[in-house]
């Protein structure tokens, strides 16, 4: 095994596996960081898609809304009193999957896709319990 100190950034994937192919099998990924695995993921203010839907259907705000998009700039919807919030990573569908553009930079964070079966997560070497460790000692 190799050698981790406690802040290594360590990476596991929570998905469908073993003997009967159940959900909640853990898998160890290696010493990774979290945005290893944004690759198919869009980075998104919390709010854009509220705001989408919101002004869905009148041209010209619709209009504004992509010219935003494309300068990464809603200060103009700030105005109208619509908070953006945070940026956040999101599925294809504009679903967040609960990883904020924070938790990518620092490499500590989790990727859940579907609630069930597709979770990433990456924690501190220090973090993690006793299954966890198991896992990687076996590597």
């Amino acid at each position: 095994m190799k050698t981790l100190e406690n802040k290594s950034i360590v990476a596991f994937h929570v998905g469908r596996g073993g003997r009967f192919y159940n959900a909640g099998y853990l898998t160890y990924l290696g010493e990774k960081k979290i945005s290893n695995f944004t690759e198919n993921l869009f980075l998104n203010y919390e709010n854009q898609y509220d705001l989408f839907n919101k002004i869905k259907g009148r041209k010209n705000l619709e209009a504004k809304y992509y010219e935003c998009c494309d300068k990464d700039d809603f200060i103009f919807f700030g105005k109208l009193g619509f908070k953006m919030g945070e940026k956040v990573y999101t599925d294809c569908n504009g679903n967040s999957v609960g990883l904020t553009e924070k938790e990518c930079e620092i490499g500590v964070g989790c990727i859940d896709i579907d609630r069930q079966y597709d979770t990433t997560y990456c924690k501190y070497f220090e973090d993690c319990n006793e299954r966890e460790l198991a896992l990687i000692d076996n590597e």
